[in-house]
Protein backbone atom coordinates (compact mmCIF):
# COMPACT_ATOMS: atom_id res chain seq x y z
CA UNK A 1 0.00 0.00 0.00
CA UNK A 2 1.44 3.36 -0.99
CA UNK A 3 1.00 6.86 0.34
CA UNK A 4 -0.73 9.57 -1.64
CA UNK A 5 1.21 12.74 -2.23
CA UNK A 6 -0.07 15.70 -0.26
CA UNK A 7 -1.36 18.56 -2.36
CA UNK A 8 -0.03 22.05 -1.67
CA UNK A 9 -3.27 23.74 -2.73
CA UNK A 10 -6.94 22.79 -2.53
CA UNK A 11 -8.65 21.34 -5.62
CA UNK A 12 -10.53 23.70 -7.94
CA UNK A 13 -13.96 22.77 -6.54
CA UNK A 14 -12.91 22.96 -2.86
CA UNK A 15 -14.69 26.23 -2.08
CA UNK A 16 -17.97 25.04 -3.59
CA UNK A 17 -17.71 21.58 -2.01
CA UNK A 18 -17.30 22.96 1.51
CA UNK A 19 -19.26 26.23 1.18
CA UNK A 20 -21.88 25.10 3.72
CA UNK A 21 -19.23 25.09 6.44
CA UNK A 22 -18.92 28.87 6.15
CA UNK A 23 -20.64 30.38 9.14
CA UNK A 24 -19.23 27.74 11.45
CA UNK A 25 -15.78 28.56 10.05
CA UNK A 26 -14.56 31.67 8.31
CA UNK A 27 -13.54 31.35 4.64
CA UNK A 28 -9.87 31.64 5.67
CA UNK A 29 -10.25 28.93 8.33
CA UNK A 30 -11.97 26.63 5.82
CA UNK A 31 -9.21 27.11 3.26
CA UNK A 32 -6.59 26.43 5.96
CA UNK A 33 -8.18 23.02 6.64
CA UNK A 34 -7.37 21.89 3.11
CA UNK A 35 -3.67 21.99 3.95
CA UNK A 36 -3.91 20.22 7.29
CA UNK A 37 -2.95 16.60 7.98
CA UNK A 38 -4.70 14.62 10.71
CA UNK A 39 -3.59 11.26 12.09
CA UNK A 40 -6.30 8.75 13.01
CA UNK A 41 -5.39 5.66 15.02
CA UNK A 42 -8.03 2.98 14.59
CA UNK A 43 -10.86 3.35 12.11
CA UNK A 44 -13.38 1.06 13.76
CA UNK A 45 -16.54 2.25 15.48
CA UNK A 46 -15.35 5.63 16.79
CA UNK A 47 -12.32 6.34 14.58
CA UNK A 48 -14.14 5.55 11.35
CA UNK A 49 -16.92 8.01 12.10
CA UNK A 50 -14.41 10.64 13.25
CA UNK A 51 -12.46 10.18 10.01
CA UNK A 52 -15.62 10.59 7.93
CA UNK A 53 -16.60 13.79 9.76
CA UNK A 54 -13.10 15.26 9.47
CA UNK A 55 -13.15 14.59 5.72
CA UNK A 56 -16.56 16.25 5.45
CA UNK A 57 -15.19 19.33 7.22
CA UNK A 58 -12.50 19.64 4.54
CA UNK A 59 -9.30 18.26 6.08
CA UNK A 60 -6.89 17.83 3.17
CA UNK A 61 -4.76 14.83 4.21
CA UNK A 62 -4.90 11.86 6.57
CA UNK A 63 -2.48 9.40 8.08
CA UNK A 64 -4.48 6.31 9.02
CA UNK A 65 -3.25 3.47 11.22
CA UNK A 66 -5.30 0.40 12.08
CA UNK A 67 -3.99 -3.10 12.74
CA UNK A 68 -7.43 -4.72 12.92
CA UNK A 69 -9.26 -6.34 10.03
CA UNK A 70 -12.92 -6.69 9.13
CA UNK A 71 -14.43 -9.75 10.77
CA UNK A 72 -18.00 -10.86 11.42
CA UNK A 73 -17.39 -10.32 15.14
CA UNK A 74 -16.55 -6.62 14.76
CA UNK A 75 -18.11 -5.54 11.46
CA UNK A 76 -21.24 -4.08 13.07
CA UNK A 77 -19.11 -1.40 14.78
CA UNK A 78 -17.30 -0.38 11.60
CA UNK A 79 -18.15 2.79 9.72
CA UNK A 80 -16.99 1.10 6.52
CA UNK A 81 -18.88 -2.17 6.84
CA UNK A 82 -20.00 -4.23 3.88
CA UNK A 83 -22.30 -7.16 4.47
CA UNK A 84 -21.88 -8.73 1.01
Amino acid sequence: MGLLAASSSPPDNYKKRFSRNIGILSPDEQTALSGKTVGVAGVGGLGGHALTNLARMGIGNFVIADIDSFDLSNIKASAFQNWT
